[in-house]
Protein backbone atom coordinates (compact mmCIF):
# COMPACT_ATOMS: atom_id res chain seq x y z
CA UNK A 1 0.00 0.00 0.00
CA UNK A 2 2.89 2.37 0.68
CA UNK A 3 5.13 1.21 -2.15
CA UNK A 4 7.06 3.52 -4.45
CA UNK A 5 4.90 5.11 -7.13
CA UNK A 6 6.26 4.97 -10.65
CA UNK A 7 5.26 7.93 -12.83
CA UNK A 8 2.72 7.14 -15.52
CA UNK A 9 0.20 8.81 -17.80
CA UNK A 10 -2.39 10.94 -16.05
CA UNK A 11 -6.06 10.00 -16.26
CA UNK A 12 -7.17 13.47 -17.32
CA UNK A 13 -10.95 12.99 -16.76
CA UNK A 14 -10.16 12.02 -13.17
CA UNK A 15 -7.73 14.94 -12.75
CA UNK A 16 -10.22 17.51 -14.06
CA UNK A 17 -13.18 16.21 -12.04
CA UNK A 18 -11.10 16.01 -8.86
CA UNK A 19 -9.89 19.60 -9.37
CA UNK A 20 -13.44 20.85 -9.95
CA UNK A 21 -14.70 19.06 -6.84
CA UNK A 22 -11.88 20.55 -4.77
CA UNK A 23 -12.68 24.05 -6.01
CA UNK A 24 -16.38 23.59 -5.27
CA UNK A 25 -15.65 22.42 -1.72
CA UNK A 26 -13.53 25.53 -1.21
CA UNK A 27 -16.42 27.65 -2.50
CA UNK A 28 -18.83 25.93 -0.07
CA UNK A 29 -16.43 26.62 2.81
CA UNK A 30 -16.15 30.31 1.94
CA UNK A 31 -19.89 30.76 1.44
CA UNK A 32 -20.67 29.06 4.75
CA UNK A 33 -18.05 31.20 6.47
CA UNK A 34 -19.69 34.32 5.04
CA UNK A 35 -23.27 33.50 5.99
CA UNK A 36 -22.23 32.00 9.33
CA UNK A 37 -21.02 35.38 10.54
CA UNK A 38 -24.27 37.05 9.50
CA UNK A 39 -26.38 34.41 11.26
CA UNK A 40 -24.47 35.01 14.48
CA UNK A 41 -24.96 38.78 14.27
CA UNK A 42 -21.25 39.48 14.58
CA UNK A 43 -20.85 43.25 14.31
CA UNK A 44 -19.32 44.03 10.89
CA UNK A 45 -18.47 47.61 11.89
CA UNK A 46 -15.74 46.36 14.23
CA UNK A 47 -13.92 44.61 11.39
CA UNK A 48 -11.90 47.31 9.64
CA UNK A 49 -9.46 45.14 7.68
CA UNK A 50 -9.89 42.36 5.17
CA UNK A 51 -12.40 41.98 2.36
CA UNK A 52 -16.04 42.79 3.24
CA UNK A 53 -18.31 39.78 3.72
CA UNK A 54 -21.24 39.73 1.30
CA UNK A 55 -24.00 38.91 3.78
CA UNK A 56 -22.75 41.23 6.53
CA UNK A 57 -22.35 44.16 4.18
CA UNK A 58 -25.81 43.65 2.67
CA UNK A 59 -24.58 42.74 -0.81
CA UNK A 60 -26.41 39.39 -0.63
CA UNK A 61 -29.19 38.19 1.66
CA UNK A 62 -28.26 35.20 3.86
CA UNK A 63 -30.96 33.04 2.28
CA UNK A 64 -29.42 33.62 -1.15
CA UNK A 65 -26.04 32.42 0.10
CA UNK A 66 -27.64 29.38 1.78
CA UNK A 67 -29.28 28.46 -1.52
CA UNK A 68 -25.92 28.86 -3.24
CA UNK A 69 -24.37 26.49 -0.69
CA UNK A 70 -27.00 23.85 -1.43
CA UNK A 71 -26.53 24.33 -5.17
CA UNK A 72 -22.75 24.03 -4.86
CA UNK A 73 -23.09 20.88 -2.75
CA UNK A 74 -25.35 19.30 -5.36
CA UNK A 75 -22.96 20.26 -8.16
CA UNK A 76 -20.03 18.83 -6.20
CA UNK A 77 -21.81 15.51 -5.70
CA UNK A 78 -22.75 15.31 -9.38
CA UNK A 79 -19.15 16.04 -10.39
CA UNK A 80 -17.90 13.46 -7.91
CA UNK A 81 -20.30 10.70 -8.90
CA UNK A 82 -18.15 9.47 -11.82
CA UNK A 83 -15.13 9.42 -9.48
CA UNK A 84 -17.02 7.16 -7.06
CA UNK A 85 -18.10 4.85 -9.91
CA UNK A 86 -14.58 4.68 -11.32
CA UNK A 87 -12.58 4.52 -8.11
CA UNK A 88 -14.76 3.08 -5.34
CA UNK A 89 -16.43 3.76 -2.01
CA UNK A 90 -13.41 5.45 -0.40
CA UNK A 91 -13.90 8.41 -2.72
CA UNK A 92 -17.54 8.64 -1.62
CA UNK A 93 -16.43 8.78 2.03
CA UNK A 94 -13.82 11.46 1.28
CA UNK A 95 -16.29 13.53 -0.75
CA UNK A 96 -19.17 13.45 1.73
CA UNK A 97 -16.92 14.06 4.73
CA UNK A 98 -15.28 17.01 2.94
CA UNK A 99 -18.64 18.62 2.09
CA UNK A 100 -19.86 18.06 5.65
CA UNK A 101 -16.69 19.55 7.12
CA UNK A 102 -16.94 22.54 4.78
CA UNK A 103 -20.43 23.29 6.11
CA UNK A 104 -19.64 22.56 9.77
CA UNK A 105 -16.66 24.92 9.66
CA UNK A 106 -19.07 27.79 10.29
CA UNK A 107 -22.37 26.04 11.06
CA UNK A 108 -23.94 24.35 14.05
CA UNK A 109 -24.05 25.18 17.73
CA UNK A 110 -20.26 25.23 18.03
CA UNK A 111 -18.70 25.88 14.61
CA UNK A 112 -15.12 24.77 14.02
CA UNK A 113 -14.24 28.37 13.14
CA UNK A 114 -15.16 29.45 16.68
CA UNK A 115 -12.71 26.99 18.26
CA UNK A 116 -8.89 26.69 18.32
CA UNK A 117 -9.16 23.66 15.99
CA UNK A 118 -9.54 25.49 12.69
CA UNK A 119 -5.88 25.04 11.74
CA UNK A 120 -6.09 21.33 12.54
CA UNK A 121 -9.23 21.04 10.41
CA UNK A 122 -7.45 22.74 7.50
CA UNK A 123 -4.35 20.58 7.97
CA UNK A 124 -6.41 17.40 7.74
CA UNK A 125 -8.79 18.29 4.90
CA UNK A 126 -6.71 20.66 2.77
CA UNK A 127 -3.49 18.73 3.32
CA UNK A 128 -3.74 15.09 4.30
CA UNK A 129 -7.07 14.21 2.69
CA UNK A 130 -6.73 16.45 -0.37
CA UNK A 131 -3.27 15.24 -1.38
CA UNK A 132 -3.57 11.57 -0.44
CA UNK A 133 -7.09 11.40 -1.83
CA UNK A 134 -5.89 12.77 -5.16
CA UNK A 135 -2.99 10.30 -5.26
CA UNK A 136 -5.37 7.44 -4.50
CA UNK A 137 -7.64 8.58 -7.34
CA UNK A 138 -4.75 8.45 -9.79
CA UNK A 139 -2.94 5.34 -8.54
CA UNK A 140 -5.40 3.38 -6.34
CA UNK A 141 -2.60 3.33 -3.83
CA UNK A 142 -0.77 5.44 -1.26
CA UNK A 143 2.92 6.28 -1.11
CA UNK A 144 5.30 7.71 1.43
CA UNK A 145 6.03 10.53 -1.02
CA UNK A 146 2.35 11.50 -1.01
CA UNK A 147 2.23 11.48 2.80
CA UNK A 148 5.28 13.77 2.97
CA UNK A 149 3.74 16.17 0.48
CA UNK A 150 0.34 16.08 2.20
CA UNK A 151 1.92 17.08 5.52
CA UNK A 152 3.85 19.89 3.82
CA UNK A 153 0.73 21.22 2.07
CA UNK A 154 -1.26 20.86 5.29
CA UNK A 155 1.16 23.08 7.20
CA UNK A 156 1.06 25.73 4.47
CA UNK A 157 -2.75 25.69 4.44
CA UNK A 158 -2.75 26.03 8.23
CA UNK A 159 -0.37 28.98 7.91
CA UNK A 160 -2.83 30.73 5.59
CA UNK A 161 -5.68 30.31 8.08
CA UNK A 162 -3.51 31.31 11.02
CA UNK A 163 -2.39 34.56 9.38
CA UNK A 164 -6.02 35.36 8.51
CA UNK A 165 -7.05 34.78 12.11
CA UNK A 166 -4.05 36.80 13.30
CA UNK A 167 -5.30 39.70 11.17
CA UNK A 168 -8.77 39.48 12.80
CA UNK A 169 -7.62 38.75 16.34
CA UNK A 170 -9.18 41.80 18.02
CA UNK A 171 -12.40 41.50 16.05
CA UNK A 172 -12.68 37.77 16.76
CA UNK A 173 -11.98 38.26 20.47
CA UNK A 174 -14.75 40.85 20.68
CA UNK A 175 -17.11 38.54 18.78
CA UNK A 176 -16.44 35.64 21.14
CA UNK A 177 -14.65 33.62 18.47
CA UNK A 178 -11.99 31.53 20.21
CA UNK A 179 -9.59 30.92 17.33
CA UNK A 180 -6.10 29.57 17.87
CA UNK A 181 -4.71 33.08 17.31
CA UNK A 182 -7.01 34.47 20.00
CA UNK A 183 -5.98 31.67 22.36
CA UNK A 184 -2.25 32.15 21.78
CA UNK A 185 -2.11 35.93 21.41
CA UNK A 186 -0.12 37.86 18.83
CA UNK A 187 3.42 37.02 19.93
CA UNK A 188 2.99 33.24 20.12
CA UNK A 189 0.87 33.26 16.95
CA UNK A 190 3.79 34.80 15.06
CA UNK A 191 6.11 32.04 16.23
CA UNK A 192 3.60 29.35 15.34
CA UNK A 193 3.15 30.91 11.90
CA UNK A 194 6.91 30.75 11.34
CA UNK A 195 6.84 27.09 12.34
CA UNK A 196 3.98 26.34 9.92
CA UNK A 197 5.92 27.99 7.08
CA UNK A 198 9.24 26.25 7.81
CA UNK A 199 8.06 22.71 8.66
CA UNK A 200 7.00 21.88 5.06
CA UNK A 201 10.65 22.04 4.01
CA UNK A 202 11.48 19.37 6.58
CA UNK A 203 8.94 17.00 5.05
CA UNK A 204 9.90 17.62 1.44
CA UNK A 205 13.61 17.21 2.22
CA UNK A 206 13.51 13.40 1.70
CA UNK A 207 11.95 13.99 -1.71
CA UNK A 208 14.53 16.61 -2.56
CA UNK A 209 17.34 14.23 -1.69
CA UNK A 210 15.92 11.75 -4.19
CA UNK A 211 15.20 14.25 -6.94
CA UNK A 212 16.27 17.91 -7.04
CA UNK A 213 13.25 18.76 -9.24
Amino acid sequence: MFAEQAPGPLAWPTVILAMLCAVMIQVITNLQNDVGYAERAVNPEKRHIGMPRASQSGLLAPYVIRRAIVACAVITMLLGLPLVVWHGWLILVIGLSSITAAILYMAGIRPIAFTPFGELFVFVFFGMIAVNGTVFLLTHNFSWQAWCLSIAIGFLASAVLLVNNYRDIEYDRAAGRGTLAVLLGRHRSIWLYRLFVLLPFVFILPLGLRSWA
